[in-house]
């Protein structure tokens, strides 16, 4: 799912769209009261307006600006020229604005630390957002043939150069919005039919790119809770009460790559089938959570004989964890699942080319549980020192294998289990707490394995041998070329492998 920055200029967006209920009466003072009631969490001077006019039930708002700055030295900065909320008589307010306006963003470079500045000019073609309801709880829909966002990158010794453009087609939606007691709830859907991407860039070095590509089929969720209090920071956001949640899922997508660099070009071809992501944050927990499906890789350059071609079935990743310490251990779990990982014959000819392996696709699936005692809260920027300073945000006090699955060249391997532990001994294993619990794993094809990566010269067979000896003492036959090990944690510090002490 996407981070979130609160401060930055996706929420003014939000705010600004998203102020609106149906079945009830509005001016178009309402919506713009409700509007400035928010500005107070972008502090005394984060928002100015250069003038406003009413007449006739049409109320014109000119060079709304929001500044915004944080303790690395970054800011940002746009200006909305114009912003009109016009009465239709039927209780709702229509809001249109300028169809583009810049936003300045200086920011450190990852690399160098250094900063950089660049420019971004949104644009909107048909953008309407029709506000309803009542002053403190207010719904509204709204509708734009085309949004975009157009990077432009200066000029720099290490960055990028040149230009990005970002779109949204045909895109419908709606917010609700409440307001009381200085909080914001804010519940949102939105869809696109498409999205487009263009990207010309260069560097210092001489490398040039190109990338176009789309995707089809947008859809947006979020809801959020957000404190308006004034004087609050990134820091003290989430213990006023900021709490968010969103998800978007996305169709069938195809971009394309050039890469021009020492004379020599490189074409990449990327599909996805499908796409879906989510993600959570408040002031006790955070997490993430995406899956993607028929990804599809293809490359072909001058330095290489033939096109490389490869896809993968799906791949995923979750993590769900907490942030602030609580009432004892707290759940935590994670994920990585990439499965059907396959590649074309002319990479496997190169490789392998007396077809000595099996060509079944690859999986590596990992599925982990556990609980954790937090020492300190995430957010808190005395935390960040004291780990900087290597010392740990927390303790694990138990860990679950809850599926394992690795597949390749004909082996499968597949385990669970689980281990409890004891922080308050780090004596049995110097410097690590104490386990106790077990795993049973469970190996398919293994000594094939090794014979054919003998047969293929990637591994000497002395080396091999030294895993048939390991395999001998960790695990036990059960079938033709099938093992399965009982790895056992005691409570008095041993280690056993199906009942025989190994340590």
């Amino acid at each position: 799912m996407t981070a979130f920055h609160l401060k930055g200029p996706a929420t003014v967006l939000a705010i600004l769209l998203g102020t609106t209920a149906a079945q009830a009466q509005v001016t178009a003072q309402d919506v713009w009261g409700s509007w400035q009631s928010q500005f107070g969490m972008y502090g005394e001077s984060g928002v100015t307006v250069g003038g406003e006019s009413l007449e006739a039930g049409v109320l014109t708002v000119t060079d709304l600006s929001v500044n915004q700055t944080d303790p690395m030295g970054g800011s940002v900065a746009m200006t909305i020229p114009q912003i009109v909320f016009t009465e239709q008589g039927d209780g709702t307010v229509l809001i249109t604005m300028s169809d583009s306006y810049p936003i300045a963003i200086t920011a450190p470079d990852a690399m160098t630390g250094e900063m950089m500045s660049f420019e971004l000019l949104v644009t909107q073609s048909d953008m309407e957002v029709v506000v309803s309801g009542t002053p403190g709880a207010m719904e509204s829909d709204l509708s734009a043939t085309r949004v975009g966002v157009e990077f432009a990158f200066p000029e720099s010794a290490q960055g990028p150069m040149g230009t990005m453009l970002f779109g949204m087609n045909d895109i419908t939606g709606g917010y609700s919005t409440t307001i009381a007691d200085e909080m914001m709830e804010l519940d949102y859907a939105g869809q696109a039919a498409s999205m487009d991407l263009l990207a010309d860039l260069s560097d210092a070095t001489g490398m040039q790119m190109t990338m176009t590509g789309k995707t089809e089929g947008l859809e947006l969720a979020a809801t959020a809770t957000i404190p308006l209090a004034e004087g609050l920071t990134p820091d003290t956001m989430f213990a006023a009460g900021l709490a968010i949640e969103g998800s978007y899922g996305l169709g069938a997508s195809s971009y394309a790559v050039q890469v021009n660099q020492y004379g020599m070009t490189t074409d990449i071809a990327l599909t996805m089938a499908s796409g879906l992501a989510s993600a959570f944050i408040d002031a006790e927990t955070f997490g993430i959570d995406s899956d993607v499906e028929g990804l599809g890789v293809q490359i072909s350059s001058a330095m290489m004989p033939f096109v490389v071609d490869a896809a993968l079935d799906a791949y995923g990743l979750g993590l769900s964890m907490p942030v602030a310490p609580g009432e004892g251990p707290q759940p935590f779990d994670m994920r990585v699942n990439l499965s059907g990982l396959s590649v074309n014959e002319e990479v496997w000819s190169m490789l392998d080319p007396g077809q000595i392996l099996p060509r079944d696709p690859a999986t590596l699936a990992v599925n982990l549980s556990g609980t954790v005692t937090m020492l300190v809260n995430l957010f808190d920027p005395a935390a960040q020192e004291l780990m900087n300073s290597g010392a740990p945000p927390g303790e694990v006090n138990s860990v679950a294998l809850d599926a394992l699955n690795v597949v390749f060249g004909g082996a499968q391997v597949t385990g669970s289990g689980g281990v409890t532990l004891d922080n308050a001994d780090l004596t049995t294993f110097p410097g690590m707490p104490r386990p106790e619990g077990s795993f049973d794993i469970a190996i398919n094809g293994a000594n094939a394995l090794m014979d054919n990566l003998v047969a293929l010269g990637v591994i000497p067979e002395d080396q091999i041998m030294m895993g048939r000896m390991m395999l001998g003492m960790f695990a036990v036959p059960v079938g033709d070329d099938m093992l399965e090990s009982k790895i056992e944690f005691t409570a008095d510090g041993a280690i056993l492998a199906n009942g025989q002490r190994i340590q």
